[in-house]
């Protein structure tokens, strides 16, 4: 390895050790990662299915982000049945 070499391979290493990680080894311990705004797609697994739809619907922001309040939908005609 050139003297060069060297140096610019230690002035990276110094750069991205100096880095502040916190945020993603939280992540990665805790397995889970904050956001500001609702996900556009979830992925729920494990249970009964009434039971993860609540949990991806509430993950999505509320159904209130689909539905809007006074409109029909077909959830809302099946618990009529």
């Amino acid at each position: 390895m050139k003297r060069r070499d060297f140096l610019k391979t230690s002035v990276i290493a110094s750069a991205a050790l100096s880095l502040n990680f916190e945020g993603l080894q939280a992540a990665l311990s805790t397995n889970t990662v904050a956001v500001e705004k609702a996900p556009d797609m979830v992925a729920v697994m494990g249970g009964e299915p009434e039971v993860m739809l609540d949990k991806a619907l509430e993950a999505l922001g509320g159904i209130g982000n689909f539905v809007k309040k006074g409109l029909e939908s077909l959830a809302n005609k099946s618990k009529e049945c």
